[in-house]
């Protein structure tokens, strides 16, 4: 195999890593923002509480394509999802801590792949640069 075709495939193997990294990317973004939306219901639950008043009536999602109506809400504690199914009962305050917690996890994460992004990028031009050249010498010949 010739140096250009080890170039090139080099630059395949950049492409499919970075493509990688965006849809990692996309995905931290998604549970950061569901997780900072949880954590606003959980302030607002936690302020109607502290103010002693509840809600008549709220909309709890149950999947993607259901709701439950529920009456008379006044949680003082609430189920959050630790993983692999796995859920554990906290007080409201105890579950803002952690989603603030998973959030600066969420933001951390982000940040590294978003710097790997960067790098990759750089290192994607490089090997583009080195594959035009090499794609001008063999025409030149």
């Amino acid at each position: 195999m010739s140096s250009s075709g080890g170039g090139s495939e080099d630059l395949e193997t950049l492409s499919a890593v970075y493509r990688a990294l965006i849809d990692e990317a996309n995905r931290l973004n998604m549970i950061i923002n569901d997780l900072v939306k949880s954590k606003e219901t959980l302030r607002s639950l936690k302020s109607l509480r502290d103010k002693k008043e509840g809600v008549d009536r709220m909309i709890v999602p149950a999947g993607s394509f259901v709701g439950l109506i529920v009456n008379n809400v006044n949680p003082e504690k609430v189920l959050v999802l630790l993983g692999s199914n796995v859920y554990a009962e906290m007080s409201l305050e105890r579950a803002i801590e952690e989603l603030d917690s998973r959030i600066e996890q969420g933001q951390k994460a982000l940040e590294s792949i978003q710097s790997q992004i960067s790098q990759l990028e750089e290192r994607i031009n490089i090997a583009m640069r080195k594959a035009q050249k090499g794609t001008k010498t063999k025409s030149s010949s």
